[in-house]
């Protein structure tokens, strides 16, 4: 969601194309999402799936902070395929774990709690990641966007 906020100011700073923008901001992300993520659901069923988590969460975190320290379009589009990676890594365990750990009657309201604490941490950091890319530069909301995860 941070490339929304500061995708301009990456397409100023490297000179990219507007289809060069777009292949950062979506394409490599989404074609590394959902290519890596049936693997690494498959994965999720025969090994420890809170190693997997954590792992992701570790990659995908690293991976923004390198977004930030991109000196040009090849290193941020790198990144950017991390973070699909590392994202991906996140959602086939969680979902795997939640149906292990809670009885079909609650599985919907817990399903709905993350859903909503992805929306909400996903505003925030939009909003967040807009005043610091405006107070500090661009380079720092992927640092700022990315510090919490490397703590988990």
């Amino acid at each position: 969601m941070i490339i929304a906020v500061v995708g301009e100011s990456i397409r100023q700073e490297f000179g990219l194309s507007d289809f060069q923008l777009g292949i950062m901001g979506g394409a490599a992300f989404a074609l590394f999402y959902g290519g890596v993520g049936i693997p690494l659901a498959r994965l999720a069923e025969r090994v420890n799936r809170i190693g997997i988590v954590a792992t992701a969460t570790a990659l995908w975190s690293l991976m923004t902070i390198l977004s930030g320290a991109a000196t040009g379009y090849i290193q941020l589009l790198l990144a950017r395929m991390g973070v699909g990676v590392g994202e991906a890594g996140f959602t086939p365990p969680v979902v795997s774990l939640i149906a292990d750990r809670f009885p079909p009657e609650r599985r919907a309201t817990v399903f709905s709690m993350i859903a909503v604490g992805v929306s909400v941490g996903g505003a925030i950091g939009v909003l967040a990641g807009g005043w610091i890319a405006q107070t500090y530069g661009w380079r720092w909301a992927f640092v700022a966007a990315g510090a919490p995860g490397i703590g988990l």
